[in-house]
């Protein structure tokens, strides 16, 4: 898309480039990115309640979300400075001009959509990491029952075996 909005200057980083490179360059970082997150998803697929996973996603997420702020606001100040120049009085190809809206409009839906999954993602590792807890809490008593019976048994018996026959 970034490649049809032509003639526009931003600045990004300290370096002035043109609009379509700025975003070429944003696009590759979220095209990575997004290769990586599905290659999590098509993992956590198979393995659901994977902390490792679910912990990698939450990051990628993170990523994506940042890259695509950065696209947005980069668009957004294109689009200022497109419409500064149309108030000013300079003609701008309208064509380009609604070309750089659309995508505009286009990253901000993308970037409401990561955020509504980065949430769904952060709930369901917390989630995950709930019943882990649950799961340690239960393993520690019973650590805890088991040193018990072991110390009665041997207390008897002097040897924790005698109670733990089958």
């Amino acid at each position: 898309m970034a490649e049809n909005v032509k003639g526009i200057v931003v600045e990004i980083g300290g370096d002035t480039k043109g609009l379509s490179k700025a975003i070429s360059s944003l696009n590759s970082e979220i095209r990575g990115t997004q290769s990586e997150l599905n290659k999590v998803n098509r993992l956590l697929k198979l393995d659901p309640t994977n902390i490792d996973l679910l912990k990698q996603k939450e990051q990628l997420l993170g990523e994506q979300i940042k890259n695509t702020e950065n696209k947005v606001e980069s668009l957004r100040n294109a689009k200022k400075k497109a419409d500064q120049e149309m108030a000013d009085g300079t003609e701008i190809n309208q064509k380009q001009y609604r070309e750089l809206v659309r995508e505009l409009t286009s990253a901000e839906l993308k970037l409401k959509d990561l955020q509504a999954e980065a949430s769904k993602s952060r709930a369901a590792l917390a989630q995950v990491s709930a019943v882990t807890g649950e799961i340690a809490e239960v393993r520690e008593h019973c650590k805890e029952v088991c040193t018990g019976i072991f110390g009665l048994c041997r207390s008897r018996s002097g040897s924790h075996k005698s109670c733990c026959r089958i």
